[in-house]
């Protein structure tokens, strides 16, 4: 068994998405109708600002200014993006929080921490440090923060610095499960394939959760110490059905949207099993069918 592409992992995602009901579903959507979108890519550019800088945003009746726009394309060039396309997701998943609409300007800074602390004041954070044995991975939709900005937290190749995923799905790999998530960042938003390690140093039900580099082969390389050889450790993750909403339980969009989704590589539609249709993809520009996942 070969590791899946990220074509793979969008169709399980999207096929399971209805599956999963609401409030999860709504996350899921969300997720995969920005994935493939990035500043640098002069295609998906502009579509990458709206979702991520202006849609959903109150910038009051009139709309955004030309200055906001600019301000807005300013941000993009120069932003990692993973706490913003979480918020982008959390907002079209109709999650109750001003906080999410407020423009950016008045955001900067805060993405990551302001969801992790609202979390927790809402009883939706399920809490990594230390990680209790018996405690559920998290599910599609949630929202994965790992990484603490130290070294302490961050093994082999991987960075150091805080990052937040969202989890679209979870697949099988050669070697075992794998999680699919949906990662904003430089340059851009996409699928990335990680595994979660459990680590329990003395033995007892109190350890920790990392975050781990997948091989080529799909195994999750280990140290002596259980730890992986590269990856973060995980601080926690929200539970998505625990926060509130502005319709409690939200609608899921499911169905029609879902199974009119087509995946587009060079222009050419690119079948999907029997999910596959032609018609107008929301996320068009993604050329799912020429890249393999990329590991991280």
């Amino acid at each position: 068994m070969a590791l899946p592409t990220d074509a793979e992992i969008f169709e399980k995602a999207m096929s399971e998405a209805a599956d999963w009901g609401p409030p999860r579903c709504r996350f899921v959507e969300a997720a995969l109708a920005l994935d493939g979108l990035s500043y640098e890519n002069p295609e998906t550019r502009d579509r990458y600002v709206e979702e991520l800088f202006l849609n959903q945003q109150d910038f009051g009746p009139d709309g955004p200014t030309e200055a906001d726009r600019k301000q807005a394309y300013g941000f993009a060039s120069a932003m990692s993006s993973c706490g913003i396309t979480t918020q982008a997701i959390w907002a079209a998943a109709g999650v109750d929080l001003a906080y999410l609409r407020k423009p950016y300007k008045n955001r900067i800074g805060s993405a990551v921490t302001f969801e992790y602390k609202y979390a927790k004041e809402v009883g939706a954070w399920v809490n990594a440090m230390p990680w209790k044995r018996g405690t559920p991975f998290p599910e599609a939709g949630d929202a994965m923060i790992i990484g603490d900005n130290t070294p302490a937290f961050a093994r082999g190749s991987s960075p150091t610095y805080q990052h937040e995923l969202n989890v679209i799905c979870w697949v099988e790999g050669p070697r075992g499960a794998l999680m699919g998530g949906l990662d904003g960042g430089q340059p851009g938003i996409a699928i990335r394939t990680r595994g979660l390690v459990e680590v329990f140093p003395n033995g007892g039900d109190l350890g920790e959760l990392w975050c781990s580099v997948v091989a080529p082969d799909g195994s999750l390389p280990l140290g002596a110490d259980g730890r992986p050889l590269s990856g973060r450790r995980a601080l926690g993750f929200t539970d998505v059905t625990r926060l509130p909403f502005v319709d409690n339980p939200p609608a899921c969009q499911g169905g029609g949207l879902l199974r009119t989704l087509a995946v587009v590589a060079g222009g050419v539609a690119v079948g999907l099993g029997a999910l596959a249709v032609t018609g107008n993809c929301p996320c068009d520009s993604i050329k799912k069918g020429l890249r393999k996942i990329s590991p991280f």
